[in-house]
C-alpha cells in the first residue's frame, strides 16, 4: 500500500499535459522490515528533482517529505535517473 501511495504522489507531480515520459521502478516483491526501501525514477527528459513526497491516497495528506534524491548517471535513453530512498 505504501508503494502505491508513493507512486501516485510522484506521478501527480508530473503534469498531465506534459508529453515527456518517465517511469518509477520499485521492488515488485515487496520489502522486509529490515530491507532498504528505494525506488528508481527514470525520465527521457532532464529533471532537477530536489524533493519528493509520500501522500496518503485516501486523505490527500502528505505523510512524509524527502530531500534525499540521489542523481545517477544517465542510462540509455533516460537523461535523468534518481534513486529515491524511503527512510
Amino acid at each position: 500500500m505504501c508503494i502505491s501511495i508513493i507512486l501516485c504522489a510522484l506521478i501527480n507531480t508530473m503534469s498531465c499535459k506534459n508529453q515527456d515520459r518517465a517511469w518509477i521502478r520499485i521492488n515488485q516483491l515487496g520489502y522486509r522490515n529490515e530491507d532498504i526501501k528505494v525506488a528508481v525514477l527514470l525520465s527521457e527528459r532532464t529533471l532537477n528533482l530536489k524533493s519528493y513526497k509520500i501522500i496518503d491516497i485516501k486523505s490527500g495528506n502528505v505523510v512524509m517529505t524527502f530531500d534525499n534524491a540521489v542523481k545517477s548517471e544517465p542510462l540509455d535513453q533516460f537523461l535523468s535517473c534518481y534513486r529515491l530512498s524511503f527512510f
